[in-house]
């Protein structure tokens, strides 16, 4: 993992599933300063559909009841086709490995990703810790 692409002047797509959610990360950049990397483009998972970005944050946003539409396989592949070169999903792994349904394909990616160590990861953040 050390071949990941710096940041510099790359492009950054923010997905999540609610608008609701797009507003307030929308709110959170427009407060800081990134002067070292390009464009950051935020929206929905529909709205992004057929866009690209060098990097692509994907936030699954659920943590309870139900994955909800995320569970729809072609949402999922919106998410996780859009990066170029970086794809970074920050979500509830638990949640969504153990959520109880058939359709469900979030397990088949989490699998892969815990299988593909090489070339993916998952970083467990408990609050308040960045030293990964």
């Amino acid at each position: 993992m050390n071949n990941l692409p710096k940041a510099n002047k790359l492009d950054i797509g923010i997905i999540t599933g609610y608008s609701a959610q797009k507003d307030l990360i929308k709110k959170s950049v427009n407060n800081g300063n990134y002067c070292n990397i390009g464009k950051i483009d935020i929206n929905t998972l529909d709205a992004f559909q057929g866009r690209e970005n060098d990097i692509i944050i994907y936030s699954t946003v659920r943590t309870s009841k139900s994955i909800g539409f995320q569970k729809e396989k072609e949402r999922i592949n919106v998410a996780f086709s859009r990066a170029k070169k970086l794809l970074i999903v920050c979500g509830d792994i638990d949640f969504f490995y153990t959520w109880d349904d058939g359709e469900n394909k979030y397990v088949e990616v989490i699998d892969y990703i815990r299988q593909n160590s090489n070339s993916c990861k998952i970083i467990d953040l408990v609050e308040g810790d960045l030293s990964e």
